[in-house]
């Protein structure tokens, strides 16, 4: 497969949702690969970025079809993805009710969530889950006992709010991250892109030498051949004239 075809495909089909799927046939094809090391730390927001890298490996290994076959779903034959943003919230609450229908999300949720579109609900989904699995790993917290000082609720509710505001700047650092990631990415295929023109137009050059290298003998050997028949041609000449 050609690097351009290749790219598109990339473009067009990586998704973190299918990360799983591609990398079962990723362990299968590529088992050596340096990237295994990085996508055990994959998480919701760097695995859209890991699935395209897997992808770029795998189309030297399989057909585009047999990776879209292995995901059980059709070749995208848009230009561009389509990006759907749910813009009320009734939208969002029966896409969460889809995608999450275990966790009943309160009204203040939803209205956070009106204007997003499907992937970044779906981030806030997958972090939601990682945030309550590392919750249930820490140590469960003592019930204080009768006449022990319970902490005021709005000493909590300050901690909670400090807390997640913490949360919310992490996840913009990496949402940035990720940005930059994918800049890097794109500067990476432009470089890829202008190395194979380089590497085409060397390789027309070299056929053109090659065509004029042999024009060069061609001529040489007319010339050569001329050159034989004016000589043979003088002697001919002399040898008649010569005195019987």
């Amino acid at each position: 497969m050609k690097f351009t075809d290749k790219n598109d495909f990339i473009v067009k089909n990586k998704n973190g949702a299918f990360l799983r799927r591609d990398y079962d046939l990723f362990l299968k094809h590529c088992p050596n690969s340096r990237l295994h090391s990085e996508l055990k730390h994959a998480n919701a927001f760097n695995k859209g970025i890991l699935d395209g890298h897997m992808l770029f490996e795998l189309l030297d290994k399989v057909s585009a079809e047999e990776i879209l076959k292995n995901r059980e779903i059709k070749p995208v034959e848009s230009e561009e993805q389509v990006i759907k943003t749910l813009d009320t919230a009734e939208a969002v609450s029966d896409f969460l009710k889809k995608e999450s229908p275990d966790v009943e999300y309160p009204a203040s949720v939803l209205e956070i969530l009106t204007g997003k579109t499907e992937g970044e609900i779906l981030n806030f989904i997958e972090f939601g889950k990682l945030f309550i699995a590392q919750s249930e790993q820490l140590p469960a917290k003592e019930i204080p006992a009768a006449g022990e000082n319970v902490r005021e609720p709005e000493v909590k509710d300050a901690e909670l709010s400090e807390k997640k505001s913490g949360l919310e700047s992490k996840e913009q650092e990496l949402e940035e991250k990720e940005s930059e990631l994918e800049e890097k990415e794109g500067e990476l295929t432009e470089r890829e892109t202008e190395l194979e023109e380089k590497e085409a137009e060397l390789e027309d050059r070299a056929a053109e030498l090659e065509t004029k290298e042999k024009e060069v003998e061609q001529k040489a050997e007319a010339t050569k051949k001329a050159a034989k028949a004016t000589t043979a041609s003088k002697k001919k000449v002399s040898t008649k004239n010569s005195p019987k």
